[in-house]
């Protein structure tokens, strides 16, 4: 009978939902037009940026989520290897595997590789990046 009141108490106050991996954006952004002595590099977004940084997080189920995603898993290789005077840094986490983009105002990038800005990303970030 106490085995029966343990297990029922346990049932009652455990989290017994099931684990599911979060899916979100986390937009990290600084003044799209804020003027350094050299360009910034992804790797130091961060440390340069430290206490200027402004964080939104999308959810998945956020009307913009979905737009973003796609325009991110659809980027255009840039040949020219351009890589961007980092302003912006998007996280992106899905079924548990995080992606890293850079950008700027001309350029995107993810693991070393440049890829073109498609101009309708830029705009639907806009909304979320507040002065």
């Amino acid at each position: 009978m106490r085995l029966y009141i343990f297990v029922l108490f346990v049932l009652l106050f455990c989290d017994c939902k099931s684990q599911k991996s979060k899916t979100f954006l986390k937009i990290r952004y600084v003044n799209l037009n804020t003027a350094t002595s050299g360009s910034v590099s992804c790797n130091e977004f961060n440390l340069l940026f430290n206490d200027r940084i402004k964080t939104f997080i999308l959810s998945e189920n956020s009307k913009d989520f979905a737009k973003i995603a796609s325009i991110l898993s659809h980027l255009k290789i840039d040949s020219t290897n351009y890589m961007p005077d980092v302003r912006v840094q998007l996280e992106l986490v899905t079924e548990g595997q995080t992606s890293i983009y850079c950008l700027s105002n001309l350029g995107i990038c993810k693991n070393s590789t440049a890829y073109f800005l498609p101009s309708k990303l830029i705009v639907i970030l806009k909304r979320y990046m507040k002065e």
